[in-house]
């Protein structure tokens, strides 16, 4: 879905292209299924050390698309960034498909999920 939007937001040649090429790329963003890959490929000692270093790339991309955009859109205008994110997309659907392992099963994490029978337990300390 990030992919179609950002392809779709490239070749737009109007406001309104854009507007659907970002809402695509919303509908696709994997932030959630991202953390739930870490959570079921680390052991809870470690999983917070992943979670952290997952929160520090997305500020280390955010601060350098600040930096980048402008020069990727000076040279190409705004087709440019969206046809520049849309590589990086691809290059990232091949990383997972080549170095993330695939989890045997997923798991449950008492200490990142709801846990109905710990439910009443929570509420009597409340």
């Amino acid at each position: 879905m990030f992919l179609a939007g950002s392809v779709v937001a490239a070749l737009s040649t109007s406001i309104e292209g854009v507007l659907i090429g970002r809402a695509l790329q919303g509908a696709g963003a994997i932030s959630s299924a991202v953390m739930a890959l870490v959570a079921d490929l680390t052991q809870e000692v470690h999983r917070t050390k992943a979670m952290a270093t997952i929160g520090v790339s997305i500020g280390l991309s955010f601060g350098a698309g600040l930096v980048a955009g402008p020069i990727v859109a000076g040279l190409g205008g705004l087709a440019a960034v969206f046809g520049f994110t849309a590589v990086l997309t691809v290059f990232a659907i091949v990383v997972l498909l080549v170095v993330v392992p695939n989890p045997k099963q997923s798991k449950r994490h008492r200490d990142a999920e709801f846990v109905p029978g710990q439910m009443l337990d929570a509420l009597k300390k409340w």
